[in-house]
């Protein structure tokens, strides 16, 4: 029994120890932990539709919002103000969009040499910004552990001072 009990001790005190080091850390410290940096976009209406192409090496996809879900950034701007009217926009493979100025008579992109199969008219533009926020599932795990640990501390401080 000697022995149990100076395990349970032992593992005790390491529990204080660890719940000490928890309580010398300022709660901004623990909050500047849970920070995050994330990328949003605006969503800029154009004028007229832009031609752009749908190729791999012509988008690039960042992951975006809190959720940081896959946005496609659509970055070769082939046609920037197109006319030609009747194409729907975020439709790839209208052949229309072969007589677009930025095709060639081959229905090559003269700007990046992509078959105009793989281009689209887009009707918006989006801007990236920068922004700040706290991770929920993070703190919420943050918050039950440490709940859970300062729990135990007080109830063995309870448990010791009555013995």
């Amino acid at each position: 029994q000697w022995y149990q009990r100076r395990v349970a001790i032992t593992a005790g005190v390491k529990e204080a120890i660890t719940a000490k080091n928890l309580a010398e850390n300022s709660a901004a410290d623990l909050m500047a932990s849970l920070n995050q940096t994330g990328i949003g976009v605006r969503r800029i209406d154009l004028p007229r539709p832009r031609t752009v192409c749908t190729d791999k090496s012509c988008t690039e996809v960042k992951l975006v919002g809190k959720e940081r879900t896959q946005q496609i950034f659509y970055t070769q701007h082939c046609h920037p103000t197109c006319y030609l009217d009747g194409i729907s926009a975020g439709v790839t493979n209208d052949f229309r969009l072969a007589r677009c100025a930025a095709m060639n008579s081959n229905g090559s992109c003269d700007k990046c040499f992509h078959h105009y199969s793989q281009h689209m008219h887009v009707t918006y533009d989006l801007e990236e910004y920068t922004f700040s926020f706290v991770d929920d599932e993070a703190k919420k795990y943050f918050d039950s552990h440490t709940t859970e640990k300062r729990k135990k501390y007080r109830l063995r401080l309870c448990v010791d001072t009555t013995a």
